[in-house]
């Protein structure tokens, strides 16, 4: 075999191997009707229907409003299993009245994620006094 032919041969089989793990990787998708306005990162939404979507072991969520357009992009760190763990849920902190997207559950995958707070998040949490936090469950 030559040399040309062991190069080619290597690249298709890590292409095979790549496409295969790209495949196993699947979209985690929830979707809640949100009743008011919040703040996902440093994007203001309003109140309406969302699709929060992450790739298993991806640290990027997208929010998509009913028309599926993306209105935010935020990071998010990997989360250990809950309480509920059978419950797909959304949490938000509320600071006085502001609302922000604190975390996602999905029941049926196991995975969670958690939003880290904002420069203006944590300066909202110091003049609004004590935080309350609302949870909203979701659906695949």
């Amino acid at each position: 075999m030559s040399k040309y032919s062991k190069t080619l041969l290597h690249v298709a089989a890590f292409a095979a191997l790549s496409l295969g793990c790209g495949m196993a990787q699947t979209d985690e998708q929830l979707k809640a009707t949100i009743p008011f306005d919040f703040m996902a990162g440093k994007t203001k939404l309003p109140a309406g229907e969302y699709t929060v979507t992450s790739t298993f072991g991806s640290h990027v969520m997208q929010i998509r409003d009913s028309e599926q357009r993306v209105q935010a992009t935020v990071l998010a760190i990997v989360t250990p299993d809950r309480a509920n763990p059978s419950e797909s849920y959304l949490t938000f902190r509320v600071h006085g009245t502001r609302h922000y997207l604190a975390s996602t559950w999905d029941g049926a995958s196991g995975a969670g994620r958690e939003l880290i707070k904002t420069a203006a998040e944590r300066e909202a949490e110091m003049a609004a006094g004590p935080t309350t936090q609302i949870t909203l469950f979701a659906r695949k």
